[in-house]
Parts: structure tokens; C-alpha cells; sequence
């Protein structure tokens, strides 16, 4: 199987990391249209990188987000603040609980979130291309044609978009 993620925000990273955590003889390219991966993480949480919330009832969490909040429940049942605490300790990574409930890396350095992405691609083998910029896709009979802007259109099984909001950076 051959995957692409569109995206190589903490969106795209994640997504990457677990087809191959559950697939591990698929391939799996990232592709970013900037010169930089992970530029949000970098500065959320004010350079610490807020992981996740304290809030355990997926019920309760949806209510922070007054848009999508129905739609996000439903994922929240799913994968929830506390499957996210555990896939970063499966990592290594130690999280710490402040009184307002956001969970952070204890270092308090975003670097530590950015870093485990980066390293967990490198040690699963996924392919990663910056300044790759996807024009457009186009379903076939069994898997999809990616056209990108300054490189050769390619073929893959399965087409993940994990492109994220608008920055305002």
C-alpha cells in the first residue's frame, strides 16, 4: 500500500506514524508546500506545545469547540485527551498537568513534541518532501493520481489531507 499525507503539520505527522505503526509494509510520504514541518507546534502553547486538555468525558470536551463540537464528539469517542497522553508516553514523552487542566511536554519546549514526530518518521521509514506543492488530485479506478507543481504526477493507494486551518503566522 502507498500512502500520501498532505500536510506536514502535527495533523499530517500523526497520521503518517500511525498507517505505519498499523501498516507497517506500507509506504508513506509526507508532502509539505512550505520549507518548514511542524511550524504550528513550534508555537503553540506560547513555545511549549499544548498537547491536550484534562478533560476526559469526550461529551464535556466537545463543548471547548462551539464550532464542530458535534462532529468532534463523535471522534472523541474514539480517540480521546487520554489515548493522547498514552501514545506520547509510548514515546517517551512525559507530560505534565498545569491547574487550568492543558497538558504539556514537562520540558516545556515544543522542540519535544517536534522532535518526536521527527524522529518516530525517520526510525518507521517514511518518505518526507518539503517545498512540495499538491495541485491536484484525481481519483482513478482503485487509488489516486497526485499532480504536484514542480515535480512528476504519481499514483497512490490511499490519499490522506491533513492541511489544517489557516496560519496566521
Amino acid at each position: 500500500m502507498k500512502v500520501a499525507v498532505i500536510g506536514g503539520g502535527a495533523g499530517g505527522f500523526f497520521s503518517a506514524i500511525n498507517v505505519k505503526t498499523f501498516h507497517p509494509q506500507a509506504q508513506v510520504f509526507i508532502f509539505e508546500k512550505t520549507s518548514k514541518l511542524l511550524s504550528k507546534v513550534a508555537v503553540s502553547g506560547g513555545g511549549r506545545c499544548n498537547v491536550t486538555h484534562a478533560c476526559f468525558e469526550p461529551e464535556a470536551l466537545a463543548l471547548y469547540y462551539p464550532r464542530g463540537g458535534k462532529f468532534l464528539k463523535k471522534l472523541f469517542y474514539e480517540f480521546n485527551p487520554q489515548d493522547t497522553i498514552r501514545w506520547f508516553g509510548d514515546r517517551n514523552i512525559k507530560l505534565k498537568t498545569e491547574a487550568d487542566g492543558r497538558i504539556f511536554p514537562v520540558s516545556d519546549s515544543s522542540q519535544t513534541i517536534i522532535d518526536c514526530f521527527l524522529e518516530q518518521a525517520q526510525k518507521q521509514k517514511i518518505h518526507i518532501y518539503t517545498q512540495t506543492e499538491v495541485c491536484k488530485i484525481s481519483p482513478l479506478e482503485r487509488g489516486f493520481e497526485i499532480f504536484f507543481s514542480k515535480q512528476p504526477k504519481a499514483v497512490f493507494d490511499k490519499v490522506i489531507i491533513a492541511i489544517g486551518g489557516q496560519s496566521t503566522l
